[in-house]
């Protein structure tokens, strides 16, 4: 028999580390953080209908992405999910909790309601709820899908789990036309040969097919290579793709290209076209309209930890880009049109990029919400696609008003006449908007974002399931699974409260890996920084200008991150420009670290034109080098979870810099 009572403790031990294991490239501050209530801006036409906190133990891991299914709503979250009772949409109630750590819990659910997917994408030691953190050079460590029958939503059962390469970052639901299975598309991305379950070129994803009538079963049937020519420079894999099964298409935000699909054979998906903008540092999310007519895509700029909504960024970065769809069948081509970006100004202390959103049905036009992290909520009118305007807002103040600090809504989703926020720190929002030509006749018995269904205006697609139980906040249990199959352990809030609160005291800190990582990139980068900053002035190629711009602004986001990062771990703030002055009087450790020397630095200085281009890419290419090796380091030797993804996303985008200044270098 398992000792499910030794096992729980062992598992609430971890649940406070779930935060630092599993984070976003941004600081944070420890357990969850509460704004000023008082402090929130609206449009006229947009109202907060209710925040609902966090509640323990989940109060201590980031609330991530929403599914929806009848009058319940399903939030993900780095350490578990919860189910909430939304029927009464003014006074949402917990029905239950599951704690089940492994980040960062994109979520999803069948369309009969009876099974609920989770991606885990962090290594850990194994597939059961319990398990640890670990390294990601570990052979044996697992990420994947995690598979919960919620027939019973207030006890839901562990069922079962699948393997895949590189993990699941995201995935995608589709069903099959047999209502036999389900399909899920996983999304992964940062290989690197050091990783054992990572390896290059990973250039595909993974498609799990999951049978309805034994989940357990549920298995890899295909990794189709989407880039079998390789993609743009550093694309490997697809942080999110959007299924748009009544029309048998798919679009793909895959780090440096966006791609539509051919899915009417959903376990051989066809790349039909695929774009590139040099505005976008990280292809992240995509959204059709209901026609299937246009796709809006999304991009990432500094992983949704970095301060990108002010007017040093500017409107067309991290911003979304709008493409009609031209043509027809295996013809059809992505047509850039226009970008959309909150026209709100944000602090330097308030991480906001374009993120996660969902169509507001409306008679004739095309209206969408979207989460912009701490940038709040906005709703936008792309109707005219070379011409998007927001319609509406709720935007809450900042966290800190001196540090850089992860929060703001994750998801923001139109669900049956409510908006609902996943707010990473705050909880769940429900708001309303007004104003928006909205056709409330239009419901939905099943939202799973990504997996988009075309609604008929003034038409429903089909009766609400009958609610099986309703929540209580106040008497909603806590499930502590085990492996799947076993047999899982129910805890009260009260319960749950006391064992976590006496784990939170045994959490470790950050390692020597972690601090030391930390302190050097800091410097490391400014000396990017210095180069980028000579390009306007001299250098002569417009693509190395465009590329030191990049540079400039990605990675000075990054060097705002990082000293965050330092600060609120209670660590002293590198000076980035006075440990670049040391170190830059080391002639070994600069080696060491492919940072180029005061003679080239002062030789960068006196070239131009072409001279310049050429030295420039000669000295940033072994500079970026020195970085990725650097990441693997702490990726490998690193505790902390926000260096572990911080050194991921730093792999992926200086390694796709790298494949490209290579390219450049041959017409230099």
């Amino acid at each position: 028999m398992v000792d499910t009572t030794n096992r729980a403790r062992r598992l609430l031990r971890t649940v406070a580390a779930a935060a630092l294991a599993m984070t976003l490239s941004v600081a944070f501050l420890p357990g969850a953080v509460q704004a000023d209530p008082d402090d929130i801006e609206t449009s006229d036409n947009m109202s907060l209908v209710d925040n609902t906190p966090k509640r323990s133990p989940l109060d201590q891991g980031f609330n991530s992405d929403i599914a929806f299914w009848g009058d319940y709503a399903f939030q993900g979250n780095y350490d578990g999910f919860t189910i909430w009772d939304i029927s009464r949409p003014r006074n949402p109630q917990i029905v239950s909790q599951v704690l089940c750590p492994g980040g960062q819990g994109d979520i999803s659910v069948t369309e009969d309601g009876s099974l609920l997917f989770f991606s885990v994408d962090y290594a850990r030691t194994d597939d059961s709820c319990t398990s640890e953190s670990t390294s990601t050079g570990n052979p044996d460590g697992w990420e994947g899908m995690r598979i919960f029958d919620i027939s019973n939503l207030r006890n839901p059962d562990y069922v079962g789990t699948v393997a895949t390469e590189c993990g699941s970052h995201t995935h995608t639901l589709v069903p099959d036309d047999a209502g036999e299975s389900v399909y899920l598309y996983v999304s992964s991305y940062g290989p690197n040969a050091a990783f054992p379950n990572c390896q290059p070129p990973h250039d595909s994803i993974s498609i799990v097919e999951v049978p309805l009538d034994d989940p357990g079963a549920a298995a890899v049937v295909a990794e189709p290579v989407l880039f079998p020519g390789g993609g743009a420079p550093g694309t490997s894999g697809c942080h999110d793709i959007t299924a748009y099964p009544d029309r048998d298409v798919a679009a793909g935000a895959c780090m440096g290209n966006g791609i539509l699909m051919d899915i009417s054979d959903p376990v051989d998906p066809q790349v039909i076209d695929r774009v590139r903008d040099s505005n976008f540092a990280f292809w992240h999310s995509a959204t059709f309209n209901n026609y299937g007519t246009k796709v809006v895509f999304t991009d990432e700029l500094g992983g949704g930890g970095a301060a990108t909504c002010n007017e040093e960024v500017g409107p067309n970065r991290g911003a979304n880009a709008i493409f009609d769809v031209a043509g027809a069948g295996s013809s059809r081509d992505l047509v850039f049109r226009s970008y959309y970006k909150i026209p709100r100004p944000q602090s330097d202390t308030e991480n906001c990029v374009a993120h996660n959103g969902s169509l507001v049905p409306v008679v004739g036009g095309d209206v969408m919400v979207q989460a912009w992290y701490q940038g709040g909520v906005s709703v936008f009118d792309f109707t005219d696609s070379s011409a998007p305007e927001e319609i509406g807002y709720f935007d809450r103040g900042a966290l800190s008003d001196d540090v850089l600090t992860l929060g703001g809504s994750w998801s923001a989703y139109y669900y049956n006449g409510h908006i609902y926020s996943s707010d990473i720190q705050q909880g769940l929002d429900v708001l309303r908007v007004r104003g928006t030509k909205g056709d409330r006749r239009v419901t939905f018995d099943v939202l799973n974002a990504q997996t988009q269904y075309q609604y008929a205006e003034g038409r429903n697609r089909g009766r609400a399931p009958s609610m099986s139980v309703q929540g209580d906040t106040a008497s909603a249990p806590v499930i502590l699974p085990g492996s799947p199959g076993e047999e899982a352990r129910v805890l009260s809030a009260g319960e749950a409260d006391r064992m976590t609160a006496q784990s939170r005291a045994e959490v470790a800190g950050v390692n020597e890996a972690d601090e030391m990582f930390m302190h050097m990139m800091a410097p490391h980068h400014h000396q990017a920084v210095l180069m980028s900053r000579m390009a306007p002035s001299r250098a002569q190629s417009p693509e190395v200008k465009a590329l030191a711009a990049r540079i400039l602004v990605e990675q000075g986001l990054e060097i705002d991150a990082m000293q965050g990062w330092q600060a609120r771990n209670d660590l002293p703030v590198t000076d980035e420009k006075a440990a670049y002055r040391q170190m830059i009087r080391d002639p070994e450790m600069v080696e060491q670290m492919g940072m180029a020397t005061r003679q080239e630095m002062r030789a960068l200085r006196g070239s131009e034109g072409a001279e310049f281009d050429a030295l420039f890419l000669d000295l940033m290419i072994p500079h970026h080098e020195g970085a990725v090796r650097m990441a693997v380091d702490a990726n490998l030797h690193g505790e902390d979870g926000f260096v572990r993804q911080f050194s991921t996303d730093l792999i992926v985008t200086q390694e796709a810099q790298i494949a490209q200044m290579e390219q450049m270098r041959t017409t230099v």
